[in-house]
């Protein structure tokens, strides 16, 4: 995972009231947010072989409410637009990798 997603992870799970931690939030929380509103076809295809749907950030915008876009900004000390931007490039290689984290581990340690 890139060094600009890991700084935003974090602060982004305490922004969305997600727990952290083995029992959720994080990235996993994150794509679970994306599904539910819609973009579960593109997340989908981050965690199966062969070709990933992009996201664009004007869909990343329509999940995070404004507060929560200039909260995000402010950690990670850039724009909301800019921050929008590279979430779009790097969410999905980080739910690719996450996903092939997962495969890797034993069932009774995936969380």
């Amino acid at each position: 995972m890139g060094e600009f997603l890991g700084q935003i992870l974090g602060p982004l799970a305490q922004v969305l009231g997600l727990a952290q931690g083995a029992a959720g939030g994080g990235l996993p929380a994150l794509l679970a947010q994306l599904e539910n509103a819609g973009l579960a076809e593109q997340v989908g295809s981050w965690a199966a072989q062969g070709e990933q749907l992009p996201v664009t950030a004007e869909e990343l915008a329509t999940v995070l409410t404004p507060e929560q876009l200039t909260h995000l900004a402010a950690e990670a000390g850039t724009t909301p637009d800019v921050l929008l931007e590279r979430l779009a490039q790097e969410l999905p290689k980080a739910a690719a990798a996450h996903s092939q984290r997962l495969q890797t581990m034993p069932p009774d340690e995936q969380a």
